[in-house]
């Protein structure tokens, strides 16, 4: 029999009820702290929905993409008396604009447009209407860029005599503090009502914890309890990443008892679609598996799933996450650096133990005893100060016109003001602030605004693609986003060792791969990395679209055979970052942004204002990763933080066969520059190391020091001066906190 935890409704219908009975008050605002843990029978939606009637106008449920996707398609069976819909963070964001009147600027509700037809047909927001904003605890920028203009927004049309605004916010984070900060921002000492319905520090039931850290030793007991219950079926929860190579020891373990009665699934922490899909396909366990092992990535914010017909689950904590891109403080860049789980992602990862219908649950965690894990952990990390800190902050001082107060607003959301600092800096250096205010105007805001979501709010690749332009390098620059955006490593691996010395050694080897650049930039594809990428993916997709038109190419046929030894492209990644790159290309052409879409395989060579044109727009993006080489120095130099990197060395990386000694020699001053958009720090290294570096000739550069910086040096105008220290919060300890 199951010892699963029921979620009484009782306590959140009653605040639902409470919360909306308040006399003529024209605002109500809530927050709701929920369990870590999923109600298999009740969704919140549907808690709230019916603790509300037909007389409280409407009922908006803002959520998470993943969220939306998995409930969505259940809102028509849950019976709701009032009229109900559910949107993303985005789709709430656009609603919004689209209700705020194009003329308007400053506060109040005259700034709002009023309809009184249902807002999925007019796209206006009603004045009569509960809110319901299911924050992801990890704070990405769309969610609290919701959270911040709802409550502008609530309290502008507060003011009008039709009004009728609920907003309650529900988070399984520690975020009524911030929320009372930003309730306080628009009116001080307004009632912010809250109910805790989590279970603090009480154990989910569990019918054995394992004393084994040693990963063979885990691997060793999950097999044997499989084995002892042949004929029941388990679910195996490991929080790990794919590239963690426990999870290929299980999954070989497990298989050796099971066979093909097992299955292993497992999702990238970025990949929405991914992690939908195999929720899904596997939250009711198919019938031709007894087994199914589920990777789920260790800071994952999503609430536990319900899983069905399973007899046991086995759940396997760590609180280590591999290669997660967020704010380095000794190096003040976004890095992707190994990092420590919070308390918050412990406790939250062994929730997910709480599976109605299972009958028996073992718990392991690597590396330590389950009440250390749970006793200790780092700081929660919030993606608004990490990798989305530049996007986020861009996007908040867009909204000045609105009436934002941008810094009372970022003083409520990054608990850092030095590392916001800095940022603000930068921003203005690159041109994207200026003199307290939002510097992009026209088509070059309305791309950046357009672009920024697309690109999870890394400010230098909407800053990239925004940039105005004509159309050929316009289409260049959105593919050169996509590959960025997606990952060039995860798309491109060399094969061979040592292919470096083998190219400079073989001259013919040389030629025929000079000879797989194609397209625009194919010429290029010499000065770095992002060339190569881009040429090397443009001949994998025109061959791709040739052999599916039954086009025939010898010579190509024949220079495909001799590459395929040599470097391997993942094509389902590919065609992600394809699909990216269409997806940039629509959202800008919807928003009239003209330009005409260069065809993949019509595309000619670049003229050499273009050439220059991208080099400089590059610059201007990536100007606080620009990386300086000198004679005799093995490192390069990041400018702006004085911080040194290494160049890979691996032969699998594209970057480990750029040439940087040639550009040390075509500039002949003894030094050179290139870009990068990925620093990388490896937990031995003391050093950064850049992922991928594309050169940026120093004409570039002086050009815009002559128009930006009253030719000032450009170490001192790319410097970061800051009090931070040089400590990483991911050595400070919830216990000393």
């Amino acid at each position: 029999m199951s010892d699963s935890i029921a979620q009484d409704p009782t306590p959140l219908s009653a605040f639902v009820t409470q919360y909306k009975a308040s006399g003529d008050e024209k605002l109500r605002l809530g927050h709701i702290k929920l369990p870590l843990y999923r109600d298999p029978n009740r969704s919140l939606i549907q808690e709230v929905g019916q603790a509300l009637t037909e007389k409280d106008g409407n009922l908006l449920f803002i959520t998470s993409g993943i969220e939306k996707d998995m409930q969505a398609p259940h809102m028509a069976s849950l019976g709701l008396s009032i009229p109900s819909e559910m949107a993303t963070f985005a789709e709430f964001l656009k609603l919004l604009a689209s209700s705020r009147k194009k003329a308007a600027r400053g506060r109040g509700f005259r700034s709002w447009k009023m309809d009184k037809d249902p807002w999925t047909t007019t796209g206006i927001l009603p004045f009569d209407v509960v809110l319901v904003i299911h924050m992801d605890s990890s704070l990405p920028a769309d969610c609290c860029l919701c959270i911040l203009v709802a409550l502008l927004w609530a309290f502008d049309v507060a003011k009008h005599s039709e009004s009728d605004v609920r907003i309650l916010t529900m988070s399984t984070g520690d975020h009524y503090e911030l929320m009372s900060k930003l309730v306080d921002l628009q009116q001080a000492n307004f009632n912010l009502q809250t109910i805790d319905l989590s279970h603090g520090d009480t154990h989910p039931p569990i019918t054995q914890i394992s004393d084994s850290h040693e990963d063979e030793d885990i691997v060793r007991e999950i097999c044997e309890v499989i084995e002892a219950n042949i004929s029941s079926s388990q679910l195996i929860l490991v929080f790990s990443s794919l590239e963690d190579a426990f999870i290929d020891q299980l999954e070989e373990a497990v298989q050796a008892v099971r066979g093909e009665a097992c299955q292993m699934t497992g999702v990238d922490r970025e990949d929405d679609i991914g992690m939908t899909r195999s929720l899904t396909d596997f939250g009711t366990r198919p019938e031709q598996f007894a087994t199914v092992m589920f990777n789920v990535p260790a800071d994952c914010s999503l609430l536990p799933h319900t899983f069905r017909d399973y007899n046991q689950i086995h759940v396997v904590l760590d609180v280590k996450f591999h290669s997660r891109e967020g704010w380095h403080h000794k190096s003040r860049q976004s890095v992707q650096f190994s990092r420590t789980a919070s308390n918050q992602d412990r406790w939250a990862q062994m929730w997910w133990i709480e599976q109605a219908g299972v009958s028996e649950r073992y718990l392991y965690s690597r590396r330590t005893d389950l009440e250390d894990v749970l006793s200790s952990g780092m700081y929660h990390h919030r993606q608004i100060e990490d990798a989305q800190l530049g996007g986020f902050i861009s996007a908040v001082y867009d909204l000045q016109s609105w009436g934002v107060d941008c810094l009372e607003s970022l003083d409520c959301f990054i608990r850092f003001p030095a590392r916001a600092a800095i940022m603000l800096r930068r921003l203005e250096t690159q041109g994207i602030l200026y003199k307290n205010g939002f510097a992009l105007a026209g088509d070059e805001a309305k791309a950046f605004r357009t672009i920024l979501p697309l690109v999870k709010y890394d400010h230098r690749l909407a800053l990239f693609g925004s940039i105005d332009s004509g159309s050929v390098v316009q289409t260049v620059k959105l593919q050169l986003v996509s590959l960025m955006f997606h990952g060039i490593d995860r798309i491109f691996c060399f094969e061979v060792p040592d292919l470096a010395k083998r190219l400079r050694q073989d001259e013919n080897l040389n030629t025929k791969l000079h000879q797989s650049w194609v397209g625009s930039g194919g010429s290029l594809a010499k000065q770095g990395t992002l060339w190569l990428a881009l040429a090397l993916w443009k001949r994998h997709l025109i061959i791709g679209r040739r052999k599916r038109e039954g086009i025939k190419d010898r010579d190509q046929d024949q220079l495909t055979q001799l590459l395929s030894p040599l470097l391997t492209i993942e094509s389902a990644e590919s065609m992600t970052a394809l699909s990216k790159y269409k997806s940039l290309v629509d959202a800008l052409l919807a928003q009239n942004i003209g330009f005409v879409e260069e065809s993949l395989m019509q595309e000619s060579e670049l003229t050499p204002e273009e050439v220059i044109q991208l080099q400089g727009h590059l610059f201007r993006a990536f100007m606080h990763q620009l990386l300086m080489g000198r004679n005799g120095v093995d490192r390069l130099l990041v400018l702006s933080t004085g911080t040194h990197t290494n160049v890979p060395d691996t032969s699998y990386n594209l970057t480990s066969v750029v040439d940087l000694p040639h550009w040390l020699r075509a500039e002949g001053n003894g030094c050179y520059f290139g870009m990068t958009h990925t620093l990388r720090k490896e937990d031995e290294d003391e050093h950064l190391t850049c992922m991928d570096w594309t050169w940026i000739p120093q004409d570039v550069i002086a050009e815009w020091i002559a128009k930006n910086t009253d030719h000032c040096d450009l170490t001192l105008a790319l410097k970061t001066f800051t009090m931070e220290v040089d400590e990483d919060p991911d050595i400070w300890d919830v216990r000393s906190q």
